[in-house]
């Protein structure tokens, strides 16, 4: 029995920033392809903030919130505390 891989191809629009999520690069490429006939756009590359958020994207994964996340620990001066797997440690 063979396993049937599917092509997944997310896409968000706010207001006039639109950012897509794929597992399959040809069904990127022709989505988007067909957006730039229709609409004026232009394509910045890998997302880096989104609506005033980082997004970091690597090998292990896309992070995001860690702008944020830092600035909220640094308020309330919990920036230089020690990191746990754990929260019940």
């Amino acid at each position: 029995m063979t396993k049937k891989k599917y092509k997944i191809l997310i896409v968000s629009l706010y207001i006039d920033d639109l950012i897509y999520i794929k597992n399959d690069r040809n069904t990127c490429d022709d989505c988007k392809n067909s957006m730039m006939l229709e609409f004026n756009m232009s394509d910045l590359g890998r997302i880096r903030y989104f609506l005033g958020v980082e997004v970091i994207q690597n090998l292990d994964g896309i992070f995001v919130l860690r702008k944020y996340a830092h600035e909220i620990l640094a308020r309330s001066k919990m920036d230089k505390s020690s990191l746990v797997q754990n929260p019940i440690v």
